[in-house]
């Protein structure tokens, strides 16, 4: 229960800062994100829902290595619920979830350190900022904060993570995507308190560390 408690206060941390709101990725979005690691240690492809007015999140994983695995997670801030389930075994489990669901912004010491071009036409900016142990450069669209890639390093392990967002679009297509499989429907009360795979939830920190939130 310890390791639950310490990752929610990790996805849901806030820190303040007067540019923020000049900062942040859309209020709403779906993006399609490949997480490396250079050492092998996991390689994984997620899709992502963010919607903050309805303050839900889904994350669909797909685990590469070291096998072909399929699970999503529901973060519903909107009832106060986290949801794992694993599409192979048709397994959910639910528990409990505290906090609001805010915006994915930059540190507030985040600094800008370049501009490029990528390809012929595409301005970019990088910035580089520490966040929850974790030194990061993103690269991000010059026009909108859209990210393009991140290279992370930190942990206890001194890992390097690599990230590349794809497909990114400002808005969800359809609220259906945040309907629980009917697996999770038949666990929303008996399974509360059920333990949640550690290793999950340090991808969901992974995807999220370098973006701090706002209030």
């Amino acid at each position: 229960m310890k390791s639950i408690i310490c990752v929610t206060l990790l996805l849901i941390a806030s820190v303040c800062f007067v540019s923020a709101a000049q900062h942040c990725l859309s209020n709403q979005f779906t993006a399609s994100i490949l997480l490396m690691d250079p050492k092998k240690r996991y390689d994984d492809f997620h899709k992502v829902y963010f919607d903050e007015y309805s303050q839900q999140q889904r994350i669909d994983i797909h685990e590469l290595d070291p096998n072909d695995k399929h699970v999503s997670i529901f973060l519903k801030h909107n009832i106060a619920k986290m949801y794992i389930y694993d599409q192979t075994a048709n397994t959910c489990t639910s528990h409990p979830l505290e906090g609001k669901l805010p915006a994915f912004c930059l540190a507030n010491n985040a600094t800008k350190v370049d501009q490029i071009t990528i390809g012929g036409s595409l301005k970019a900016d990088v910035w580089e900022e520490k966040v929850f142990g974790w030194t990061s450069r993103l690269i991000l669209a010059a026009d909108s904060y859209i990210p393009i890639n991140i290279l992370s390093k930190g942990g206890h392990l001194n890992n390097h993570i690599f990230e590349e967002w794809l497909d990114v679009k400002n808005t969800i297509e359809s609220p259906a995507v945040f309907q629980l499989p009917t697996a999770c429907l038949n666990v929303q009360d008996n399974k509360r308190n059920a333990a949640a795979p550690e290793a999950l939830l340090n991808q969901v920190a992974r995807l999220n560390a370098p973006f701090t939130k706002k209030l």
